[in-house]
């Protein structure tokens, strides 16, 4: 999950920066989110700032260290997704992520 909310931070920029945003981008409880955060901060991935407009919100920045975690991450992640292609050909890959969709679309309606 830390490496999602690297990922999530630096692709989505201004529009995830909060933990709230994340919570909401990642389908993840508040306890949930601040564990990973201060782990990803004891790491010096990411800092917690104070918002200017707002002294109550926090703001997640990523750190030199986190961008390039970040985006070694999103590098790995493009190349096992084009290992799957090639494995499984984008019909097949499609159909799998289909019925992962389906399969999430039942776990929701069951909690």
């Amino acid at each position: 999950m830390q490496s999602l909310v690297l990922i999530t931070i630096l692709l989505e920029g201004k529009s995830v920066t909060t933990p709230s945003q994340l919570c909401q981008a990642l389908n993840l409880s508040k306890a949930g989110i601040s564990h990973i955060i201060s782990n990803l901060e004891s790491k010096g991935f990411l800092k917690r700032m104070v918002k200017e407009e707002d002294a109550r919100s926090l703001k997640l920045i990523l750190t030199q260290p986190g961008i390039r975690k970040a985006n070694k991450l999103v590098k790995i992640l493009d190349l096992f997704e084009k290992g799957l292609e090639e494995d499984l050909g984008i019909q097949r890959l499609s159909l799998f992520l289909s019925g992962l969709e389906d399969f999430k679309k039942c776990l929701n309606s069951s909690l």
